[in-house]
């Protein structure tokens, strides 16, 4: 993994986080709300991004990153860190 210092990336990361139903019902939507998928920008000071949204009661959670500071395998293992945590949060 690419070094992230201060002097490069002040903050490396975000998580942005839309729960969709409520949006979805005051705009005069039918629930449950289709699937939901969306995508996020990377930038210079964020190069990874988790979008994570919830949708009729389901997790969707994606990942943009730059490929000037994550390769395919930091992101697969991030991601795949992220699940298994996940998995193991209470109900």
């Amino acid at each position: 993994m690419t070094e992230l210092g201060e002097e490069h990336y002040p903050a490396w990361g975000a998580v942005s986080t839309v729960n969709v139903d409520p949006l979805w019902e005051a705009a005069g939507g039918t629930l449950p709300p289709p699937e939901y998928v969306r995508a996020v920008p990377t930038g210079p000071l964020t190069p990874i991004v988790l979008a994570a949204t919830t949708s009729a009661g389901v997790l969707h959670a994606g990942i943009s990153y730059r490929t000037t500071a994550f390769s395919v395998a930091d992101v697969e293992s991030i991601a795949a860190r992220i699940v298994d945590r996940a998995r193991h949060l209470d109900a």
